[in-house]
Order: structure tokens, then C-alpha cells, then sequence
């Protein structure tokens, strides 16, 4: 059997190299819930270097194959070692402009679809974990991530969308205040952020930045 590190990307998150898009953020978060610094099991059978090692591993395979250019590479590198035939490779499909989200009614249940998703999801508000968090008086990164997580959305997407860095994101959900953007400019990317997530973009905007603030005035007085 093979060690983990041993493991292509594909076996690594579990999936078949027909994965649809879908199939690998919902691959990445099932792992993630394993292997992360919550997941009590993990804990019993490595250390915490293998764990940081198994989740850095994690992170470039999820990241590799949710792009469409790192993916296709990837797999002519599997079919140059003899890993992958031809006919296996991933090819993206033609991409349409598409609307952030249409509205799909079923019964008497409105439910949000986002085409980046393929499927439709419920209203955040639906999801206990969501509700619990959004019921702070202020938010953090961590907050947001866990929110997005719980979605099953990657930053790559939000950031394709709403056409701010990657990087940017990653430290506001990472509470990098020194990274961070002015005030005018980081609320209107939160907006932008929530607005994805289908949150209320005015309410996750203020308590963020009171957050940010309260964490400021502290550094200073310190």
C-alpha cells in the first residue's frame, strides 16, 4: 500500500480522474475535516509534523486540480510517467459567462443555485454552524472561512468572481491586519465577499471590521 506521500493528487483526496470540479471541493473539505487541527482521530495516529505534512500535501493537490490549467498539467505529467492514459486526461469545458447565482424554486422552498457549484444549495441561514456564527457581535477570518467552508466554496472561486487576489483573501481570513488593505477599500471587498456567500454584506462588513478595529487599538496599547 501506498505512504500518503507516495500518493498522486488524485488518490490523495480520494478521487477518480474523472472528478467533476465539485467533487474535489467536497473531496478537499471531507479531508480536511480528517485530517485538520479540530478532528480528534487525527491526533491518534500522527504526529504534529506528519499532520502539517499530510494537510501541505492536501492543499497543493486541491489547488492543482480546482484549476483548470493546473489540472490539465498535471495530468500529462501522470500520463508521461505512465500513471494516466490519454483518454483519462482532463479537459475543461468551454466556460459561458454565467450570473452569480439564479434563483430556483422548488415548492414552496426558494434555494440559491450557483452555476460554479453545479448545484443548488440551501440558504446559509439553514445551516446551524452558519447561524450560530453569524449571531456574533463581531466576526472573524476564521469565522468567514468557517462559513465558507461550511458552503463548500473555495477562495479560488470568490476571487475569480469578484476579481480581488487570492492572497488578499487568504489574509482576511487569516486576520493579517498588517496585510490588510485601507478600511474604505477592505469593506467593500468584505461586501463583495459576503454578497458571494449570500450573507447579509452590510452586517458581515461592520462586524469584521470591529474586529479589526478592536484588534488595532489593542496592538497600540500594548
Amino acid at each position: 500500500m501506498k505512504s500518503f506521500e507516495e500518493q498522486n493528487y488524485y488518490e490523495m483526496l480520494d478521487l477518480t480522474t474523472s472528478a467533476s470540479p465539485f467533487d474535489i471541493r467536497h473531496a478537499y473539505k471531507t479531508a480536511l475535516q480528517i485530517y485538520g487541527d479540530d478532528a480528534p482521530a487525527s491526533y491518534s495516529f500522527f504526529s504534529r509534523d506528519e499532520r502539517a505534512g499530510i494537510l501541505a500535501n492536501l492543499e497543493r493537490a486541491f489547488l492543482t486540480l480546482i484549476s483548470d490549467q493546473g489540472r490539465i498539467e498535471y495530468d500529462r505529467s501522470l500520463i508521461t510517467a505512465g500513471l494516466m492514459q490519454e483518454n483519462e486526461q482532463y479537459r475543461s469545458a468551454p466556460k459561458k459567462p454565467i450570473p452569480l447565482f439564479d434563483l430556483e424554486e422548488t415548492g414552496n422552498v426558494t434555494r440559491m443555485v450557483f452555476p460554479h457549484t453545479e448545484k443548488a444549495i440551501i440558504p446559509p441561514a439553514e445551516f446551524p454552524v452558519i447561524r450560530d456564527i453569524m449571531s456574533k457581535d463581531s466576526l472573524t477570518g476564521q469565522d468567514l472561512r468557517c462559513i465558507r467552508m461550511e458552503l463548500g466554496i473555495s477562495l479560488e472561486q470568490i476571487a475569480e468572481i469578484i476579481k480581488v487576489r487570492r492572497g488578499l483573501l487568504t489574509a482576511i481570513e487569516e486576520d493579517r491586519c498588517e496585510e490588510l488593505p485601507s478600511m474604505l477599500h477592505l469593506k467593500s471587498f468584505l461586501r463583495a465577499y459576503a454578497e458571494y456567500l449570500r450573507l447579509d454584506s452590510n452586517e458581515v462588513a461592520a462586524r469584521y471590521l470591529k474586529q479589526v478595529s478592536g484588534g488595532l487599538q489593542r496592538a497600540k496599547e500594548s
